[in-house]
């Protein structure tokens, strides 16, 4: 068995026994108890706070090395107990920005289930799988400054959690990272991330922005699958990947541009995004798509811009079958792209100054409807 089809088992019987558990979850009275914990050893973490503390305390800093063991007892402060138990833990602002994770310890996440198990132990500088799968109390989380990695599902179903500060150094945001946290609004990834695993944000229906850095190459399947709430997402112009439903269902998102860097849009990648309004893409030669990879978007209500000169190729290949509306315009201008509205040609001049009835090869001076006067080459 492969470790994805190991996993998917595993969330799936998680998952039925959430539905137990959570029969026997405790009312919760939130506390206004704060602590600021600094710790001389790795280990030692419920040598600070007594059994009498542990349940009432809504925010904490940890100061120094942490390990298995101490994640464990955060996880039990935080709602959710190392074996996947509710508890009345009310931990909901966690700082770790001054922590260091080490390995030792025992495990801070157990798991058996007929013939499956799932222990994890904490590894240097990890935010390991499952680190807070399920902590239901978190709502903000600052990791330490040397945090490499966000493992597996290691945030996924924190269902109050709103906001997560990754510092720079982090490269790699893991497989189900964030699932169904519904409440996260806004992720700011640093510019070291290269990597942004499958289903890393699927179903995070809170989240409106996030950016993508520059070096990530790819985003996989179902990397932001119904994400509703999203409106302020760029690409960067080194991705060649679109996966599988990476975008589906993204309904609040208004426009796209997909850079010419991309070489890969693969099927029903923006199946649903039933609110695009504008798809702009660089490509002079278009990129062949299957017609699924649109499914279920607008056709007649959503424009697709295509660089100038390549209306008629684009219109006889799949995009055409794909979108009723294609416009032409200035790639060049990137930075500053036309509104999802109208926004015309009203005149068009050669480089010497003589007035154009049609788009020539060579440089264009081109005056918009917006009051706009761009310069426009044409290939």
């Amino acid at each position: 068995m492969n470790y994805f089809t190991f996993k998917g088992q595993f969330l799936f019987v998680v998952f039925m026994l959430l539905g137990c558990t959570s029969l026997f979850a405790a009312d919760k009275e939130p506390s206004a108890t704060q602590a600021v914990v600094t710790l001389d050893h790795a280990g030692t973490l419920a040598d600070k706070i007594g059994e009498n503390q542990k349940y009432n305390i809504t925010s904490l800093k940890i100061v120094g090395e942490i390990n298995g063991d101490d994640v464990a007892l955060l996880r039990d402060m935080a709602g959710c107990d190392r074996y996947l138990f509710y508890t009345n833990g009310v931990l909901a602002t966690l700082d770790l920005s001054e922590a260091k994770i080490v390995e030792g310890g025992g495990a801070y996440f157990e798991r058996y289930d007929m013939a499956m198990s799932d222990i994890q132990y904490t590894k240097n500088d990890e935010i390991g799988e499952s680190f807070f799968f399920n902590c239901s109390s978190l709502k903000s989380v600052s990791l330490p400054t040397t945090v490499k990695k966000i493992d597996f599902c290691a945030f996924a179903v924190c269902s109050n959690l709103e906001s997560v500060t990754i510092t720079e150094g982090v490269t790699s945001i893991g497989v189900c990272a964030f699932e169904f946290s519904e409440n996260i609004k806004t992720v700011k990834l640093p510019s070291t991330v290269t990597e942004i695993g499958s289903r890393a944000f699927y179903n995070c229906k809170g989240l409106e922005s996030i950016n993508i850095p520059d070096d990530v190459k790819e985003l996989g399947y179902c990397c932001f699958a119904d994400c509703t709430s999203l409106t302020d997402f760029y690409l960067p112009s080194g991705i060649t990947t679109l996966g599988r439903y990476a975008l589906s269902n993204c309904s609040a998102l208004k426009s796209i541009r997909i850079p010419s860097s991309v070489t890969t849009v693969e099927d029903l990648a923006f199946l649903s995004c039933t609110g695009l309004e504008a798809v702009y893409v660089g490509w002079t030669t278009p990129l062949a798509i299957n017609t699924d990879a649109f499914n279920k978007v607008d056709k007649d209500a959503c424009k697709l811009y295509v660089p100038y000169g390549t209306l008629s190729a684009y219109k006889a290949s799949t995009w055409g079958e794909c979108f009723t509306d294609i416009v032409e315009y200035d790639v060049t201008g990137v930075g500053k792209l036309p509104a999802a509205t109208d926004v015309n040609v009203v005149s068009r001049y050669a480089a010497d100054g003589h007035l154009l009835t049609a788009p020539v090869k060579g440089l264009n001076i081109v005056k918009y409807s917006d009051g706009s006067v761009r310069k426009v080459v044409v290939r």
